[in-house]
């Protein structure tokens, strides 16, 4: 009963709290408060696995199933666990997730098969013990299991012997019972600790509960369109001077189809068969319904890119015509549009004809994907002529008819994919070759 009340508690907190997924800490903290002091040894293992980026994993997975398996192998090689107390741990997470319904019978504690004390059957080992607590084999004289976390009886000739040996890293515990005094001074410590943490600076890094990984853009200026030379130049690429006054976090890839479904439950692509695939034939509005949604978790603030914070990422500070390779040559090999039209001196390849799942080919230097090809982008701004002056955290007009899609596609040459290429969409067009990817507010 201990780990179905544990499961219980872990669904609950995730339920209450699901925006503190991406913040390992933050929902540590919250899983000991939810399980007060109770089911002590459960807890500690759904720690490990949470240390151990297992939740996150799983959240991001295609494949639930596959990823359970993965992680569960991953837990007890990293830490010689059982493996029925691994895939417990994993289970109880998938379950909280809503990625499987039930934890398997079998990995209930009692209800597995035996494991042999040995390889081959043989005595177990003995300067192993087994830990009261969670049954898993550990060293004779530790103090502390060290996969459930319990404090151990031991003799004071055996303590010393605890430094010499290598002690798995894990989330700092505070003591199970402790007076009012204590409590308070960890509460107001704690609070200390949260607030210089959210006075740091934000990581470079992040990555939300669908599984939509964010690289931190940092504010800053670049020439934004063409050179005249730049060829084959639109009327309306006329280079300016653009300044980004705010930081903001950009999606690594297009949306993807998984992504979509695991939100929207509706599948609208042309192409199927792989749910790493770009989400397409959907429209502006259509992603504007899609962002309410995404909002509603709480997990931050996402929209649209405007079109000049598009561009300042595709370049990654570069200002030849790709951000890619060397710059002023694309082929076919280097992203997925109508290789029968490279640019430069890319030489001609095939046309695949349909989309690639995302991240098929290099990044650029700022680690986003798929920024030349794939799917054409819809970024938030009403189309319109550039304003040739100085301009800083543009924003478009504020009507139109059109909206701006930006990076070209599998359906187009080259010469369309460019960093500064512009084209419109009017928002309601679906189209399999058209996209989008989002923006977080830091």
């Amino acid at each position: 009963m201990s780990q179905e009340q544990a499961l219980v508690l872990l669904t609950q907190a995730l339920a209450r709290h699901r925006d503190a997924l991406n913040d390992s800490r933050r929902l540590g903290a919250i899983l000991r408060d939810f399980f007060a002091g109770q089911h002590k040894p459960d807890l500690n293992i759904l720690l490990l696995a949470l240390e151990k980026g297992v939740p996150a994993d799983l959240a991001r997975a295609n494949l639930p199933a596959l990823e359970v398996s993965r992680s569960t192998a991953r837990l007890s090689r990293e830490f010689g666990m059982q493996e029925q107390r691994a895939r417990w741990a994993v289970e109880a997470w998938a379950v909280a997730l809503g990625l499987i319904t039930e934890v398997s019978p079998a990995v209930l504690t009692g209800q597995g098969p035996p494991k042999p004390s040995a390889p081959g059957g043989g005595q177990a080992n003995p300067d192993l013990k087994k830990c009261p607590f969670c049954a898993e084999r550990i060293r004779k004289e530790a103090i502390k299991c060290r996969f459930c976390g319990e404090r151990l009886e031991q003799s004071p000739a055996t303590a010393p012997a605890l430094t010499r040996h290598a002690l798995v890293k894990r989330p700092i515990r505070p003591p199970a019972q402790s007076s009012p005094l204590v409590q308070a001074a960890s509460q107001s410590s704690a609070q200390a600790s949260n607030q210089a943490s959210n006075q740091a600076l934000p990581p470079h890094r992040l990555r939300n509960s669908l599984g939509m990984e964010f690289v931190l853009i940092q504010a800053g200026s670049f020439l934004m369109g063409s050179p005249d030379s730049e060829k084959p130049r639109g009327a309306d690429e006329k280079q300016h001077p653009v300044s980004l006054s705010r930081d903001y976090y950009i999606q690594t890839t297009p949306v993807t189809q998984a992504q979509w479904q695991m939100l929207t439950r509706l599948s609208p692509s042309r192409f199927q068969g792989d749910l790493r695939l770009p989400v397409e034939q959907v429209g502006w509005k259509d992603c504007q319904r899609f962002i309410q949604q995404l909002n509603l978790r709480q997990e931050g603030i996402y929209r649209l890119p405007s079109e000049a914070e598009w561009e300042y990422a595709c370049r990654a500070g570069r200002t030849t015509p790709f951000a890619i390779g060397s710059g002023t040559d694309l082929d076919a090999s280097q992203a997925n549009f109508d290789g029968r039209y490279p640019y430069g001196a890319g030489k001609p390849g095939p046309n695949r004809d349909r989309t690639t799942p995302v991240a098929s080919f290099h990044p650029n230097s700022w680690g986003l994907f798929d920024m030349h090809g794939n799917v054409w982008e819809w970024c938030q701004d009403f189309y319109a002529p550039y304003l040739l002056h100085p301009q800083t955290d543009p924003k478009g007009p504020a009507r139109g008819l059109d909206h701006v899609i930006r990076g070209g596609s599998w359906d187009y040459g080259a010469g369309s994919c460019r960093s500064a290429t512009r084209d419109r969409r009017a928002s309601d067009v679906c189209a399999s070759d058209l996209g989008f990817r989002l923006v977080r507010n830091v």
